[in-house]
């Protein structure tokens, strides 16, 4: 079964001694990099909670604290799951972000962005594509741009106050070459030019090298059974570990070594939160495209440490992994008797029932409004597979 689906032992070949390294790791703390200095990429990507935050929704810039202690004080609520970086340097080459908005293609070097200037194969902006090897790396230029996430409000700071993306960026890494900790590193990273050239693509590229070379989980229990270890999984765990490649449907998402397709599909998790459109929705991939089989569909994550990441979905709706699976098996009912179960958040967490039959109707179709059909035992099993034979220890 998994010969025929070419399924074999993860294997990335890290790099945490490296100067890019050491820049991209210094970055990815730096509170500078925020327009009030006041949260990191760090703050929702935390290597105590799994490269997340232990929260449904994020709290952006203007809250207090890290993890599911988090404050909200003057913060905001971002409306969607702070993703798992694990494997992000395998899985994340071409597309990133839960709508795909960040996406680039290898062969003919070309970006899609948020930002037009460092778009298409004639960019305004070249000189900020250069540094760029991977949507991972473009993707860590965008949250310093949000307003609620690291920029904050306008006239708040000089960098929320800029007439543009690329004045915001350029005010930023000026705030990273002006300071003396980081100008001798800078230079062992980037020999061939001055600091003058230093531009924010450089310092993207460092925290992309960075997640992708510090947050990987190549070595669990399937790992390690893939490897010719056949007592690494528990006989629960291997019974979970058929249905997931079998009747269970999950290898039609969750496909290749790495668990996901890269694609985006809708599943039907219910909806909660602010939402990015109106009336507490979230469109999803339909945002970016505008088409409308697009409609809710959102990137199928990987599956590597997943016991470490919840909550689970776009926008953390789901507490726990058997919640996940138990969705699976009758979405309409996690929907229409949805409960999240959480206690205790720093924040309210508004359920979108208005829109929650749209979703169901064009959930997709490995799935069915019906549901996947799974027995007790079957959940139990995929539960097990997926929370203990899927992670690894430390990263």
């Amino acid at each position: 079964m998994l010969r025929e689906q070419n399924i074999e032992a993860l294997s990335f070949k890290t790099d945490t001694k490296s100067p890019l390294f050491k820049l991209g790791e210094k970055l990815f703390v730096d509170k500078d990099l925020s327009g009030n200095k006041n949260i990191s990429c760090q703050t929702c990507h935390h290597p105590d909670f799994g490269s997340s935050d232990k929260l449904p929704l994020p709290i952006g810039e203007g809250g207090n604290g890290i993890g599911p202690g988090r404050t909200v004080d003057d913060g905001h609520i971002i409306s969607r799951n702070s993703p798992h970086l694990i494997n992000a340097g395998i899985t994340g080459k071409t597309t990133m972000f839960w709508d795909g908005r960040v996406r680039f293609d290898p062969i003919e070097k070309v970006f899609t962005t948020p930002e037009k200037g460092i778009n298409g194969k004639q960019p305004e902006h070249p000189e900020l594509c250069k540094p760029l090897t991977s949507a991972l790396s473009a993707q860590a230029m965008f949250p310093p741009l949000s307003n609620h996430e690291m920029r904050g409000e306008p006239g708040s700071n000089e960098i929320a106050d800029a007439k543009s993306n690329i004045q915001a960026w350029e005010k930023l890494t000026k705030r990273i070459v002006v300071k003396l900790s980081y100008k001798t590193l800078l230079k062992k990273v980037f020999p061939d030019i001055s600091l003058d050239e230093i531009n924010f693509a450089h310092l993207a590229e460092a925290m992309g090298h960075f997640q992708a070379n510090n947050f990987v989980a190549t070595n669990t229990p399937f790992d390690q059974y893939l490897r010719g270890d056949k007592n690494a999984l528990s006989p629960k765990a291997k019974k979970g570990a058929i249905l997931f490649y079998s009747s269970g449907r999950c290898f039609m998402c969750h496909s290749g070594s790495n668990l996901t397709d890269g694609k985006f599909h809708n599943v039907a998790f219910p909806q909660v939160g602010p939402g990015k459109n109106t009336d507490r929705d979230d469109k999803g991939l339909y945002n970016i495209t505008r088409k409308p089989e697009d409609l809710y569909k959102f990137k199928t994550p990987s599956l590597r440490n997943i016991a470490t990441t919840a909550p689970f979905g776009h926008s953390g709706s789901l507490k726990t992994i058997r919640r996940v699976v138990e969705h699976y098996s009758h979405p309409m009912r996690s929907n229409h008797h949805y409960d999240g179960g959480f206690r205790n958040l720093p924040y309210e967490l508004p359920v979108d029932w208005n829109n929650m039959n749209n979703r169901l109707r064009l959930i997709a179709p490995q799935i069915g409004r019906m549901g996947i059909p799974l027995s007790r035992e079957d959940i139990d099993n995929l539960t097990s597979f997926l929370s203990v034979g899927l992670t690894q220890t430390s990263y």
